[in-house]
């Protein structure tokens, strides 16, 4: 039987300490480390864009407000 090749290298999928399960990528692209938890389910292409980024080496927008609030406004 023939396994097949992880499309998403570095890639791991880990339960946060409230039980979520989250998709971390660590790996070391050109001696630059990437360590960053990826959105959306495993290959959608929200997550395929946020793990593309990540190898390029652009940073993944992360929001710190909630939706709804006034914050939230701002930052968008």
């Amino acid at each position: 039987m023939l396994r097949r090749r992880n499309p998403f290298p570095g890639v791991a999928t880990v339960e946060d300490r409230h039980g979520k399960l989250r998709h971390r990528l660590r790996r070391s692209v050109k001696g630059r480390k990437v360590d960053v938890y990826l959105p959306g389910p495993y290959g959608s292409p929200e997550f395929r864009q946020a793990y593309e980024e990540a190898i390029e080496g652009a940073r993944i927008a992360s929001r710190r407000a909630q939706a709804g609030t006034v914050a939230y406004l701002i930052e968008t």
